[in-house]
């Protein structure tokens, strides 16, 4: 993964860690803005470590990766350190882009519109965008449209990542 990683233009790797302490500790020598961490490695010492360094960094984002058996809507909420997910089994693209939108929502967070918003309690009911377009009496594509905006907004890479991140 990591000469994948350094593979990419924008993504520089500062180091690869054999548990949370010695991650957190690189991420702050290192002045990383983002971690990429085995969610069992997520416990309680590394979530407090994550918290401190978005005292002193407030971009700084962590992504865990999941089991891929493991279904990402079962996953605990006890991650709160973690802003994004995704499965160990997902492609190389999908852990890129899921890295590119975490270091997009570093950014000043871009409110959602009204209609967004019931849009994304609707994707939360597991709704398609034609169900979600009946239930809110607009079209099909304009469904599509919000969810488009909502994940730009928000650096989600599906809709599933739309909800948790909502969560």
């Amino acid at each position: 993964m990591r000469a994948l990683l350094l593979a990419e233009d924008d993504i520089d790797v500062v180091g690869v860690c054999e548990d949370g302490r010695t991650a957190a500790r690189a991420c702050i020598e290192q002045d990383a803005d983002v971690l990429v961490v085995d969610a069992r490695l997520l416990g309680a010492q590394l979530q407090r470590q994550a918290a401190g360094i978005r005292t002193r960094h407030p971009g700084f984002r962590v992504v865990s990766l999941h089991e891929g058996g493991q279904p990402l809507s079962g996953v605990p909420a006890d991650e709160a350190c973690s802003d994004a997910r995704v499965s160990t089994t997902a492609s190389f693209a999908v852990l890129v882009g899921t890295v590119r939108g975490a270091l997009r929502s570093a950014g000043t967070p871009q409110r959602l519109t009204a209609r967004e918003v019931e849009v994304v309690v609707l994707l939360a009911r597991a709704l398609t965008n034609r169900q979600i377009a009946h239930r809110l009496g607009i079209a099909p594509g304009t469904v599509k449209r919000h969810v488009s905006n909502v994940m730009g907004k928000l650096g989600a890479v599906s809709r599933l990542d739309v909800v948790n991140r909502m969560r």
